[in-house]
């Protein structure tokens, strides 16, 4: 008996210490479970405070740099329309200065009146070059507006030489003009690259000795197209060619001083500006006794159709065999030219440029030696006959294969056309026309081309 009593005092003695120990177990729960979620909660107020200052700081930003864009843009308006202003006086300088010269015989000077009109003249004419410079310097500046392109930087390379062709001939400097190459495209603004070329070159030509040459080479590295122009001018060491970048320094205020109209200021520092603002790069390098290179870096442009790539096979397997190459496509029509741009950027391996007539067509082959020509017989009346009349005229041109677009079916075959396509044409159709036309002869024809546009220019400057 007296067992079962110390049993059942036992079995109550743990259940009320089992109820205390719940109770407190609960209590405790209970204390954690508010403490985590006013910490939770104290955590989910910092997180929108801090999440409220994130877009204080977005909208202040972005109000900054709209602040900074706006600055710039009247910055540069500013300088333009004052260099605007400034021009019609000093015409009126330079004018009446020269007229005081050139009429000496009418109305003779003493020495000392010539030489004063000669000195108002050279003063005019360096403030010309002045606010010349200063416009170049605040276009440069000026932020940019338009998305960058695809563009071949040796083909605006090319054409930014030929305007320099008869400066470098009174210096007696060979300018050897650029030679497209396949595949070679950057992102860039055309016309901001072309003035970024002329300043680059234009400074090559003047520092290079006479009988010296100024050479332009392009190479793709890892994600950027590099164009080199390298001239054969004196060493410079790291301190001057840093100076070349710095059109407010004293040593450049004073060359336009002593060059006068001759001075190509700001030159390379309003060159860089340009560039940065297409995200590239303008860097000088120098080795004693070889001159000065100066390199310019873009973004190659297969970087911005990356996403595009592996879908190659999955779409049209055949299409990711095309060979690479230069075309140059003649047409008109946009829907056309659309289809074709498509077709290279998202099947890449061809190089792609447009013109919109004949003519055009004709002075683009000329300069870009293309791998095959693609005509729109449509475009003239006479189906295209004078253009390549004109094309087979340059020896360097007459190998360089035609593939033919017409919408008429009877015409099946064209003098001087290796192939006819008729609309419409398939991308499929189009791309193993383009692989039978480029497919293992456009290395053989890319170098027969160099051979003659080299022969050409020698032929010339002889």
């Amino acid at each position: 008996m007296e067992l079962f009593v110390f049993v059942v005092a036992l079995c109550l003695a743990t259940g009320v210490a089992g109820v205390r120990l719940s109770f407190r177990a609960h209590r405790r729960i209970g204390a954690v479970q508010r403490l985590h979620d006013g910490q939770l909660d104290g955590a989910r107020r910092r997180v929108a405070e801090l999440e409220a200052a994130l877009t204080q700081s977005d909208a202040a930003r972005l109000r900054a740099e709209e602040d900074a864009f706006q600055g710039r843009r009247r910055h540069a308006d500013l300088i333009r329309v004052v260099s605007r202003q400034m021009r019609t006086p000093l015409e009126g300088v330079l004018g009446f200065s020269d007229l005081l010269r050139l009429n000496a015989g009418g109305e003779p000077l003493s020495h000392r009146q010539r030489q004063a009109a000669e000195r108002i003249g050279e003063a005019a004419t360096r403030l010309l070059t002045l606010v010349e410079g200063m416009s170049a310097l605040a276009e440069a500046e000026r932020p940019a507006t338009g998305q960058l392109q695809r563009v071949d930087p040796l083909l605006l390379a090319h054409r930014a030489c030929l305007p320099l062709l008869q400066d470098a001939e009174a210096a007696k400097v060979s300018l050897v003009l650029p030679e497209p190459q396949a595949g070679l495209t950057a992102m860039a603004d055309p016309e901001r690259l072309m003035r970024v070329f002329a300043d680059v070159i234009a400074g090559a030509v003047r520092r290079s000795d006479p009988g010296g040459s100024v050479a332009i080479q392009a190479r793709r590295l890892g994600g950027e197209v590099q164009v080199t122009v390298r001239d054969n001018g004196p060493s410079l060491s790291s301190a001057q060619l840093e100076t070349l970048f710095q059109p407010l320094a004293a040593h450049a205020i004073a060359a336009i001083s002593e060059e006068g109209a001759r001075s190509s200021w700001p030159g390379l520092a309003a060159a860089r500006t340009q560039l940065q603002a297409m995200q590239g790069r303008l860097e000088g390098v120098s080795a004693e006794g070889q001159g000065a290179a100066f390199i310019i870096s873009l973004p190659a442009a297969d970087a911005a159709s990356a996403d595009a790539a592996p879908n190659v096979n999955r779409l049209l397997p055949e299409l990711s065999r095309l060979p690479h190459g230069v075309i140059l496509y003649v047409a008109r029509d946009k829907a056309v030219v659309a289809l074709m741009r498509r077709l290279v950027q998202d099947f890449g391996g061809l190089q792609l440029h447009v013109a919109d007539c004949a003519a055009k067509g004709a002075a683009m082959a000329r300069d870009l030696r293309p791998d095959a020509v693609v005509l729109d017989l449509d475009l003239a009346a006479d189906g295209g006959a004078a253009f390549l009349t004109d094309l087979r005229t340059d020896p360097a041109m007459r190998s360089t294969p035609v593939l033919g677009v017409s919408s008429d079916h009877e015409v099946s075959r064209v003098r001087g056309v290796a192939e006819v396509l008729h609309r419409p044409v398939s991308v499929a159709g189009l791309a193993q026309a383009l692989t039978r036309t480029l497919g293992g002869t456009s290395d053989a024809r890319r170098v027969i081309s160099r051979g003659s546009g080299l022969t050409r220019r020698a032929a010339t400057a002889s």
